[in-house]
C-alpha cells in the first residue's frame, strides 16, 4: 500500500467555515459573478452542467436528492450547496475539494494574472493561497505583488462573489493532506 503526500505553502485565506456553510449564497449569485469573465463564465457552466449529468446518470445518487434537483431546478430556486459541497476540482495535484474557492481562483487568474492555489487538507479545510514560486515563472503582476495588494485582490472578489463587502482573515499556511 502506498500513501501520497503533498504540502503546499502560501499565503491566503481559509475559506472552510464559508465553504461548509455558504451563507446565503444563491445559483444568481454565483453565476452573475462568473459573468464578469467569460472563461469563468465557460468552466462554471460547464462544471454544473457535468455534475447534474453524472448525478442524473447515477440513479442512486439522484433519488438521494429527489427527482426535482436537476440544472432546471437549482436555477430556479437558487440552491446550490449541494453542487458546491460535491464538486471537486482537477487542479495541479487533483485531490482538491475545490467549491467556490475554484470560481475565485478562476476569476482572479483571469483578471489580474496572479496565479492562486485551491487546496484542502486532512481536516478538509478548503484554502485559496498564492503560491511563491520560480522567479523565471512569475509574471509582470505577480513580481510587483505584495501582500497589501494580495489582501487587496483576494478581498474584492471575494466581495464581488458574495455581494457584499467582507473581511476576511489572512494568514501564511502549510497545507499538508495524506492518502
Amino acid at each position: 500500500m502506498s500513501t501520497k503526500y503533498y504540502s503546499i505553502n502560501g499565503y491566503g485565506i481559509n475559506l472552510t467555515d464559508f465553504h461548509k456553510n455558504y451563507r446565503d449564497l444563491t445559483f444568481a449569485d454565483l453565476e452573475r459573478f462568473c459573468r464578469q469573465d467569460e472563461m469563468t463564465a465557460d468552466a462554471f457552466f460547464s462544471d454544473i452542467s457535468t455534475y447534474f449529468d453524472d448525478m442524473m446518470a447515477d440513479g442512486e445518487e439522484y433519488e438521494r436528492l429527489g427527482c426535482e434537483c436537476d440544472l432546471d431546478y437549482v436555477k430556479e430556486c437558487g440552491d446550490i450547496k449541494e453542487f458546491l459541497e460535491d464538486y471537486i476540482t482537477d487542479n495541479d495535484t487533483g485531490l482538491t475539494n475545490g467549491g467556490i474557492a475554484t470560481y475565485l481562483k478562476y476569476m482572479i487568474e483571469q483578471k489580474e494574472n496572479v496565479y492562486m492555489t485551491v487546496c484542502s487538507d486532512d481536516n478538509e479545510n478548503t484554502y485559496l493561497i498564492y503560491e511563491t514560486g520560480y522567479p523565471w515563472n512569475l509574471t509582470e503582476q505577480e513580481r510587483a505583488l505584495t501582500q497589501e495588494k494580495l489582501e487587496e485582490i483576494i478581498t474584492k472578489y471575494f466581495s464581488d462573489l458574495v455581494g457584499r463587502s467582507e473581511t476576511l482573515k489572512f494568514d501564511g499556511f502549510e497545507v499538508e493532506q495524506y492518502g
